[in-house]
């Protein structure tokens, strides 16, 4: 066990992110479903991941703990480095969502919890942008995991509605709405041109294209929390996510030819679920009203996702137990 906690990476705090954008897409989609059977065992499936989510989060918190305790070098080792420091920000995207499910337990508790959250993300785009900048880095160096510590702020406004009366948090995440799509356009840009023209990613990190989903998906969510009309602009961003997910989804089913299992193939599932929550948004929508095209695309959504979710948890798990953490990270 203690081999399994000096291997732990920051990145698995991913998984905490997939289950919470899952879980809340679950229950979303629930209300979408005209069909009592399927409604139910969809809303059940949601509590689960629910109850995933937080217990994750927990154990993930208590081991990394440990981890700094009795590894420290080994923290710091991924905190120096230029590729894993940007999976920092998985901790705090975590904390941003687990408030959309603690609110239904607890408003007050949800709105600490996303105010720490909140803060946490902001300070840490900030020092990320300013280390870009002070500091030269190497194209290696750029991967779609740079895309987490700073469009990442994009997950500040989802959660926003716990503060509906406060003006000053309106404003916080329109801030953090624009600053996520700002940065979003040149991190996808520089991560394509590394790809397309220099060097691609190696094995062990390929599962992370399809984080270039997020910005898409989730600036679709994000934008969407603060003008809930559907426009032209919020269509765009979706269409646009559908089309990296088109561009990059044959790298899901090649994933077992490409490389072996990795605590990197997380990274599959947030940007999936993010997704997932668009679609069914658009399939709740009065757009919806008049095609099957949202409805439709959500069934396949919720299929990919289901199948996706199952395999990740399970070839996680098994892996944890047998103490193959340190070939996983």
């Amino acid at each position: 066990m203690k081999e399994s906690i000096k291997f732990l990476p920051i990145s698995l705090f991913g998984s905490v992110m997939g289950l919470c954008g899952f879980s809340v897409g679950m229950k979303h989609y629930a209300h979408v479903i005209e069909n009592d059977g399927f409604k139910s065992i969809v809303m059940g499936l949601g509590v689960l991941l629910e109850v995933l989510a937080f217990v994750s989060f927990i154990a993930l918190c208590v081991a990394y703990i440990a981890k700094m305790v009795m590894f420290f070098e080994n923290v710091k080792a991924e905190w120096k480095n230029p590729v894993t420091k940007s999976f920092f920000g998985t901790f705090f995207i975590a904390i941003l969502l687990l408030p959309l499910l603690i609110a239904d337990y607890s408003l007050t508790l949800a709105r600490i919890v996303w105010s720490i959250g909140a803060i946490g993300m902001a300070c840490f785009a900030v020092y990320v942008v300013s280390t870009w900048i002070m500091n030269a880095h190497e194209v290696a160096h750029n991967t779609p995991a740079w895309i987490v510590p700073v469009v990442g702020t994009l997950d500040i406004p989802l959660a926003a509605w716990l503060f509906k009366d406060s003006v000053e948090i309106h404003y916080f995440s329109i801030a953090a709405l624009s600053v996520g799509l700002f940065f979003a356009v040149p991190l996808v840009t520089l991560i394509l041109s590394r790809i397309i023209f220099f060097q691609k990613l190696p094995e062990k990190l390929m599962p992370t294209l399809m984080i270039l989903i997020a910005p898409f998906a989730v600036g679709f969510l994000a934008y969407h929390s603060q003008f809930p009309t559907v426009d032209n602009f919020s269509l765009g961003l979706y269409f646009i996510g559908i089309f990296v997910f088109l561009a990059v989804s044959g790298q899901l089913l090649n994933l077992s030819k490409c490389c072996v299992f990795r605590v990197s193939w997380w990274a599959v599932s947030f940007p999936l679920a993010a997704l997932f929550n668009a679609t069914v948004a658009l399939a709740g929508s009065p757009l919806s009203q008049n095609t099957w095209l949202f409805s439709a695309l959500a069934v396949v959504m919720f299929v990919i996702c289901v199948v996706i979710f199952i395999w990740l948890v399970y070839r996680s798990a098994s892996g944890i137990l047998q103490g193959e953490l340190a070939n996983l990270a």
